[in-house]
């Protein structure tokens, strides 16, 4: 009653899309949040992103060691099978004959080793090597 014409049509007009407004501002101020609500839901998120990554990561690692294990197990039996194997055929060889060529060097090591001189008597010698040196004042380079 105090408006006049073209208020009064704004207002029936403004009115009805001012109940939207205040309608959609309920709304929004419900489903709003401030930015430190917003980080600490970012934050959450990417925390528990990180956490599934993680165990995802850890599970199939886990995984892949448990086969890695077995693998190895496989491959360990399999050396010690083979190696058995190897040692057999050598033994075999050596009962037939047959040698290897280096068996003949090492025999002859064997026998020479008798005629090379005690351990003692090279310390002996060294010691009174050193002591002649230092009477004579040598340096030993």
């Amino acid at each position: 009653e105090g408006l006049d014409s073209s208020e009064d049509a704004a207002a029936k007009v403004g009115g009805d899309e001012a109940k939207d407004d205040n309608a959609t501002t309920e709304e929004t101020t419900t489903t709003t949040t401030t930015p430190e609500t917003r980080l600490v839901s970012a934050y959450q998120t990417q925390t528990q992103a990180f956490y599934q990554a993680a165990t995802r990561t850890a599970t199939l690692s886990m995984k892949a060691a448990s086969m890695a294990s077995a693998a190895f197990g496989v491959f360990s039996v399999a050396s010690v099978i083979l190696e058995a194997k190897n040692m057999s055929d050598t033994v075999e060889r050596m009962k037939k004959g047959n040698k290897h060529p280096k068996v003949d060097i090492l025999r002859a090591i064997k026998e020479e080793i008798g005629k090379l001189p005690e351990t003692e008597l090279i310390v002996q010698q060294c010691e009174s090597y050193l002591e002649y040196a230092d009477e004579k004042d040598l340096q030993l380079d």
